[in-house]
């Protein structure tokens, strides 16, 4: 089973249960291309990715960027 720990899709206090363990743990990361971009509007591929403090997401939508 895995999980994405980015605490948008799964709970702040899940992922800490994680983050935590001390054996058999493998964490992977989901970044996309935009990560350390400066919050605002950018261009991913096709895409047009409204970057803010939290997160990347699809322009004019909820829709996270990245897939």
């Amino acid at each position: 089973m895995g999980f994405v720990l980015d605490y948008l899709t799964i709970s702040d206090s899940l992922c800490n249960t994680f983050s935590y363990s001390s054996t058999g743990l493998v964490l992977v990361t989901d970044a996309i291309a935009a990560l350390g971009l400066p919050p605002g509007l950018h261009k991913l591929g096709p895409m047009q990715v409204e970057i803010n403090q939290e997160k990347a997401t699809l322009l004019g939508t909820n829709t996270l960027a990245g897939r």
